[in-house]
């Protein structure tokens, strides 16, 4: 009786873990690809993909903790009004967990893994480019100074996430809901009819 019982839950986790594993890797390669491609003409540009990367996962940060630490209630009363970007938050808040995993685990482990393999690149040009002589000690200095920033900018945004966890998981529901509605061809089928 017990082992039935466990079975369906390790067959769950099992599920689950190779959905986020899949999903890890095709955000990890389109990621590393996008940024490796636009990175290989100059540092500066190298530099601005890197601070991108690092943004990326700052704000999805942010997601993860205003969803994960928002009160529903306020938006049960919208969605009673018929407001379709309520309707949308609450689904996303029902499924906290899950939104915590991909946008603070999988994005933002991948953001640092991505912000890693640019710092490698932009100090190997940056020796090439002969502007410092040894690629070991420039690759520590800025990997500590983008480990430095990335910490103290999302602890500062944990802060303001749970804040403005009401606003920010609306705005979140709004624009997953849109590009939904987009990427789904809803919009086709509203105006055949």
């Amino acid at each position: 009786m017990n082992k039935k019982n466990k079975n369906p839950k390790s067959r769950n986790l099992f599920v689950y873990g190779t959905y986020i594993f899949i999903f890890s890797f095709i955000i990890s390669m389109i990621m590393s690809m996008i940024s490796q491609g636009f990175s290989s003409g100059s540092i500066y540009l190298s530099f601005f993909i890197l601070f991108i990367v690092i943004a990326i996962g700052v704000i999805f940060d942010i997601i993860g903790v205003a969803i994960t630490t928002c009160n529903p209630a306020p938006f049960h009363s919208m969605a009673a009004k018929k407001n379709k970007y309520a309707k949308f938050a609450l689904r996303l808040l029902k499924k906290a967990p899950l939104v915590a995993t991909v946008s603070q685990d999988v994005v933002g482990d991948i953001s640092g893994i991505v912000s890693g393999a640019l710092i490698t690149s932009i100090a190997f040009a940056m020796v090439l480019s002969k502007i410092f002589s040894s690629s070991f000690f420039l690759n520590v200095i800025l990997s500590s100074l983008v480990a430095g920033i990335t910490v103290a900018t999302k602890a500062i945004c944990k802060d303001v996430a749970i804040k403005n966890s009401k606003n920010i998981t609306l705005l979140t529901a709004k624009v997953i809901y849109k590009l939904n509605y987009v990427f789904t061809l809803k919009w086709l089928e509203e105006k055949k009819k």
